[in-house]
């Protein structure tokens, strides 16, 4: 059974909602699961001009060090292009949430923080989940590229047997998931670059545990939720 057709997808009159839920569990000691994956789609000019001020800028480039994507947040800046961002991923949100029935919360409850990723030929992201403490809340990415890449996703318990589900990287589709969740690129097949921004958002539950369990003086995950800003102040 494939990850797309397997028993614990849910399907749901909304076309951008993806989502595997654990089944009713028959013992105590079964596992519970549940990823929804919200799959929406920005103009392309948006994309365009991310595109232009990450390369321009030098925002990104893995190559310059592993570690740069922990220094800084793309939401500090001031250009028009990363406000309209940041209002565009607010407004995913609220469909996100309003469609799994949760409540949502305002602009100025919810901090983020963004970094571009710039992939060259043979470049690849491990698998890795941005967040699992019991803070944990959504994390999301752009595609600024369609060079045939693809990111994976996987789904607790399914994909071991049934593959990972595999997203195709089309310009300006934003993906907004659970920050538990693993996933992974494999390297760029082109000799072209692939270029795309990533982002966290956190609750003030969130930067609280940031806070409090951040290991001082080093470049960590930590210390990158600390240089997130409130949505309402991008």
């Amino acid at each position: 059974m494939s990850v797309e057709n397997h028993r614990t997808r849910v399907r749901c009159d909304n076309p951008k909602l993806y989502r595997w839920k654990s089944l009713e569990a028959n013992t105590p000691f079964a596992p519970f699961f549940d990823l929804p994956i919200y799959v929406d789609k920005y103009d392309r000019k948006l994309a365009n001009d991310l595109v232009k001020l990450i390369s321009e800028k030098s925002i990104g480039d893995f190559r310059k060090g592993q570690e740069i994507w922990l220094t800084y947040n793309l939401f500090d800046r001031k250009e028009k292009v990363v406000k309209d961002f940041a209002d565009r991923i607010y407004q995913t949100y609220v469909e996100y949430n309003k469609e799994l029935g949760y409540s949502c919360l305002s602009k100025d409850k919810l901090w983020i923080r963004g970094w571009g990723t710039i992939l060259h030929a043979g470049d690849y992201l491990l698998e890795h989940c941005h967040s699992s403490n019991e803070n944990t809340y959504l994390s999301g990415f752009i595609s600024l590229s369609t060079l045939g890449t693809t990111t994976d996703f996987n789904i607790p318990y399914i994909s071991f047997d049934a593959g990972y589900w595999k997203l195709k990287n089309i310009i300006g589709e934003t993906i907004l998931f659970p920050s538990w969740a693993m996933h992974k690129v494999d390297a760029n097949p082109t000799m072209d670059k692939r270029y795309s921004v990533s982002f966290d958002i956190f609750t003030e539950e969130s930067m609280n545990h940031a806070k409090i369990n951040r290991t001082k003086g080093r470049n960590t995950t930590g210390n990158s939720v600390l240089l997130s800003k409130r949505i309402s102040e991008v």
